[in-house]
């Protein structure tokens, strides 16, 4: 009896760093969503305010990448008109519904850490529309678009689950100009 617990003992000493390790290692695909702040650029600067962004993600990553991802985003961002008279009951927002395919470079670590920074690039489509209320009459307009983006974060891994603080570009071709905003996000991953 003795020595069928030396034995649990020692095959239960030898197997736990290969089990703590395993705990640390990546998954193969991740879900996560994300929220924040969204900052209009450009020309949208000049007629809109800062609004909000809520994202879902799927990250896949290959086992024979080590520092490389691919992660897909389903954005919503939505953004209120600068002086629109809210005595006189109008109401004008603007809201950006997109999918974007990016790639995900995670900098090497020369220790295992809890802080790992990373950079991104993606393309997709973003379908904005304008919507305008005056009273009780509400009109509205829309429109499917390219875009692309590029960007940066930093993950803090956790027991079980990832945090992020994320900041991208993303731009998106409309007629004529583009039109960009700065998504900056706090997310979790699992």
């Amino acid at each position: 009896m003795k020595r069928s617990l030396r034995f649990v003992g020692l095959a239960a000493f030898v197997a736990l760093p290969a089990l703590v390790s395993a705990q640390d290692a990546p998954r193969p695909v991740s879900f996560g969503v994300s929220g924040g702040l969204s900052l209009p650029s450009g020309d949208l600067a000049d007629g809109l305010n800062s609004g909000f962004n809520v994202t879902g993600h799927i990250m896949l990553r290959p086992a024979s990448f080590t520092n490389l991802s691919f992660r897909g985003d389903v954005n919503f961002d939505r953004f209120g008109a600068k002086d629109v008279g809210t005595s006189s009951g109008e109401d004008f927002n603007f809201r950006f519904l997109g999918g974007t395919a990016n790639a995900v470079y995670a900098f090497p670590q020369s220790t295992p850490g809890m802080v790992r920074p990373y950079v991104l690039i993606g393309a997709g489509m973003q379908n904005f529309k304008g919507t305008e209320s005056t009273g009780a009459s509400e009109s509205s307009n829309s429109v499917t678009k390219p875009h692309v983006q590029a960007g940066g974060g930093v993950n803090f891994q956790l027991s079980g689950f990832t945090t992020f603080i994320e900041a991208k570009y993303v731009n998106v071709f409309t007629e004529n100009s583009s039109s960009a905003f700065i998504p900056i996000t706090f997310g979790i991953r699992f």
